[in-house]
C-alpha cells in the first residue's frame, strides 16, 4: 500500500512539474525532460523486485581490413609500327606545341582557318536522256548577316551539246522552314567550252527586311526539254549581326608579341572571340591564325590581337601584313544559349615591323609537356 501511494503522489507531481513548465517554456520535451529531473533528484529511492534474468551477450571483435598492396598496371607495350607512328606524331606534336595557342603557324594548306566561313560543296553529276551533266553551286560565304548581299557562283558543265538542252535556269533562295524563296539576281560570265558559269545574287537589306532567323538554302533548277527541271540546293546561314569590327588601333609590340588591337562596337554585353587569318601583303604568303577571347560590355570596346614573335621570326616576314578571314562571334555561355555573330570588313592592312624586335623564344605550357613526354614513352 505505501508503494502504491509514493506512486500516486509522484505521477501527481511530475502532472503539476508538465503543466507548469508546458505554461512557462511551451516545448513539451523539454518540460519532460525537466520533469524527469526534479524527480529523480527529489523522491525517495523505491526498491522493487526484478525477476528478470540478465544474461550477458557475446560481441565478436571485428578484425580490421588488412590493405592490400596497389596491384602494379601492366607495362604498355605496341607493335613496332604502332611505335613509330606515334614518334612521328609526337615529333609534329613538339613542333605545333612550340607555337601559342593564341597565334598558329599557319600554312597555305589550312583552308579551313583561311576561309572558316566558307561553303564546303561539290559537284553532283547527272545523267539526263544519256547527257552527262554535273552541277556545282558556291556561295560566296556559310554564314551571311542581314544588310549583306548573298552572292554564289554555279558552275555547269556538260558536253557543248548538253548545254545547248538547257531551256532554263532559275536561282532561288528558300527559307527552310517557311519555304519562302527569292529569286537572285543573275549575272552570267563568258561560257568556256562545255562550261557555263553564273554569277547570282540577292540584296538582303533590300529583299529580306523583315526575315525570320533561320536556316536557307540557295537552290538551282536546270530544265531540259519540258522535262521536270533538276533540283540542287547549298545550305547557307542568315543571321542577325549583334557586333562589328569598325576598325584597328595603333599595332605594338608587347613581351615578344606583336599586339593588334580591333576596335569592336557591341548591341550586348557577352564573351566574344574573334579569329583571323594574317597575310604578308607582298607574297600573298599565309603567316598566323589568330584567336583573341575577351568578356565585353555593351558599346565600344578594344579586343586586343596577337602574333606571336617566334612565329614572325620563322615565317621571314616583316610586312606590312594584311588581316583577313575574319570571324567575330559571341559565345554561348550556358546550354541552350546559341551563339550569335558580328560583322566586318573583308580586311585590315596591319603595320610593317622590326623582325630584330623579336626573340625566338618558344612558348611554354607544363600541360604540353606532359603530353610530349607521354607520347615519347609509348614512340620509344
Amino acid at each position: 500500500m505505501l508503494i502504491l501511494k509514493k506512486r500516486k503522489e509522484l505521477l501527481m507531481l511530475a502532472v503539476t512539474a508538465i503543466l507548469v513548465g508546458y505554461l512557462i517554456w511551451g516545448s513539451t520535451e523539454d518540460v519532460q525532460q525537466n520533469v524527469e529531473l526534479e524527480a529523480e533528484r527529489k523522491s525517495p529511492v523505491i526498491v522493487m523486485d526484478n525477476h528478470l534474468e540478465l544474461k550477458q551477450l557475446s560481441v565478436q571483435t571485428i578484425k580490421p581490413i588488412k590493405k592490400l598492396p596497389p596491384k602494379p598496371l601492366p607495362a604498355l607495350t605496341v607493335d613496332e609500327g604502332m611505335q613509330h607512328e606515334m614518334k612521328r606524331v609526337a615529333d609534329i606534336y613538339e613542333q605545333r606545341s612550340r607555337y601559342a595557342p593564341y597565334s598558329l603557324y599557319l600554312s597555305a594548306e589550312q583552308t579551313d582557318l583561311i576561309n572558316p566561313n566558307q561553303s564546303y560543296e561539290s559537284p553532283r553529276a547527272y545523267d539526263i536522256d544519256g547527257i552527262a551533266l554535273s552541277i556545282l553551286i558556291e556561295p560566296k560565304n556559310y554564314r551571311f548577316s542581314v544588310g549583306q548581299k548573298v552572292e554564289a557562283d554555279i558552275r555547269i558543265e556538260s558536253s557543248p551539246e548538253g548545254l545547248n538542252e538547257i531551256e532554263k535556269i532559275e536561282i532561288r533562295l528558300v527559307g527552310t522552314k517557311t519555304k519562302e524563296q527569292w529569286r537572285l539576281k543573275q549575272i552570267a560570265s563568258p561560257d568556256k567550252q562545255g562550261t557555263r558559269n553564273i554569277q547570282a545574287a540577292i540584296d538582303l537589306n533590300a529583299e529580306l527586311a523583315d526575315f525570320t532567323e533561320e536556316d536557307y538554302s540557295i537552290r538551282v533548277e536546270v530544265g531540259f526539254n519540258g522535262e521536270p527541271p533538276i533540283k540542287q540546293s547549298a545550305p547557307i546561314k542568315i543571321v542577325h549581326s549583334i557586333a562589328e569590327i569598325t576598325g584597328l588601333g595603333s599595332s605594338r609590340i608587347e613581351a615578344n608579341d606583336l599586339i593588334i588591337p580591333l576596335n569592336i562596337n557591341t548591341d550586348k554585353p557577352g564573351y566574344y572571340q574573334v579569329s583571323a587569318s594574317l597575310f604578308d601583303i607582298a607574297s600573298n604568303a599565309a603567316v598566323s591564325f589568330l584567336i583573341a577571347k575577351e568578356r565585353l560590355s555593351s558599346g565600344a570596346n578594344t579586343l586586343e590581337a596577337k602574333v606571336q614573335g617566334l612565329v614572325l621570326r620563322d615565317k621571314g616576314f616583316s610586312g606590312p601584313f594584311r588581316l583577313q578571314g575574319i570571324t567575330l562571334v559571341k559565345k554561348s555561355e550556358r546550354p541552350g544559349m546559341l551563339e550569335e555573330y558580328g560583322i566586318s570588313a573583308e580586311s585590315y592592312e596591319v603595320d610593317a615591323i622590326d623582325l630584330n624586335d623579336f626573340e625566338s623564344i618558344p612558348y611554354e605550357d607544363p600541360m604540353t609537356e606532359q603530353r610530349l613526354e607521354f607520347m615519347r614513352s609509348i614512340g620509344q
